[in-house]
């Protein structure tokens, strides 16, 4: 397990493995927008949130830290990981 502090909260990440059952309720309306643009990409609608949280948290910098990155001020040549939604 991996943690990081992002702002005031603290996220711990698993190891990638098995995949966990994550249930919500959202509105209809959502789950029309959700539909289409999981049909539109041709994704099914639980990959469609992986990925559109995957880009969130990149674009944001929250997710662990790669491996092989850079002292803090320093950029690396690498390319981060993506986070494992």
């Amino acid at each position: 397990m991996q943690s990081v502090l992002h702002g005031a909260i603290q996220i711990t990440f698993m190891k990638t493995g098995k995949s966990v059952g994550l249930s919500f309720r959202v509105t209809p309306e959502f789950r029309t927008l959700l539909e289409a643009a999981a049909m539109r990409e041709r994704r099914s609608l639980t990959n469609m949130l992986e990925t559109a949280l995957s880009e969130y948290c990149e674009r944001y910098g929250i997710g662990p830290e790669p491996e092989n990155a850079a002292p803090h001020g320093k950029k690396s040549n690498t390319k981060p990981e993506k986070f494992p939604c």
